[in-house]
């Protein structure tokens, strides 16, 4: 500030509140008035998780790209779904337990969620996964699977509330008794969000989420649909 000119109010930041270095410079020149404000340590957190993310990236989409000529040979993706997937498995591979595709409405968010399933599967061939989503998408989803040839098993479409999925020793049945044109890359449940709130109780305290510990991957489709659960 220029001299003569008052400061009646100075926005101070620090690394989260636990951080008292300026607050005590402001108690010491008796700035009684001036205001602090601190950046979160979440946001030094995240800046690290990016650095590490991009740098897990390149490992990811190398890793992809091994899947795709051993396995899919005749998928050719774009390079922004390659980065969409890489992006997800590094995540993954950080351990952390979750991420969001948000490309725009016919991108192919469909395709980049299937390559996540066909690399995860590389290291777990009996990986099994759940896809909730709008009840008529059911079809469009059982349709990609079987047009790409991802799953290693028909994928189980839950119609009705009474519906239940195949018990894992069923789902290696069907697996080993599927056709050679299958990838192995998995089983598939496919159900909507009525489904999973009816059957998987995800409302009750206690229960809610518990049910969906039996899958290792979850993939919500239309995600915002979350927001009614």
């Amino acid at each position: 500030c220029g001299a003569g000119v008052p400061v009646p109010e100075y926005a101070g930041f620090g690394v989260g509140a636990a951080n008292t270095r300026t607050a005590s410079m402001v108690a010491r020149f008796g700035l009684a008035a001036w205001t602090l404000s601190y950046i979160p340590a979440e946001f030094w957190r995240a800046k690290a998780m990016l650095r590490a993310c991009a740098a897990e990236q390149v490992r990811q989409r190398r890793r992809l790209d091994a899947v795709l000529q051993s396995r899919l040979p005749q998928l050719t993706p774009h390079p922004y779904q390659k980065e969409g997937v890489a992006f997800v498995l590094s995540l993954m591979a950080l351990g952390e337990r979750g991420s969001i595709l948000a490309d725009e409405m016919g991108l192919g968010k469909t395709l980049q969620a299937l390559l996540v399933v066909a690399a995860l599967s590389e290291d777990n061939p009996a990986l099994k996964v759940l896809v909730v989503c709008p009840g008529f998408l059911r079809y469009n989803w059982q349709r990609e699977i079987e047009r790409w040839g991802v799953g290693s098993a028909a994928p189980q479409v839950m119609l009705k509330g009474k519906d239940r999925p195949a018990s894992a020793s069923a789902s290696a049945s069907a697996s080993a008794s599927s056709s050679s044109s299958s990838n192995g890359s998995g089983v598939f449940v496919l159900a909507s969000y009525e489904w999973l709130t009816a059957v998987m109780r995800v409302k009750e305290r206690g229960v809610g989420g518990e049910c969906l510990r039996g899958y290792d991957l979850v993939i919500f489709d239309e995600a915002h649909f979350l927001k009614s659960l």
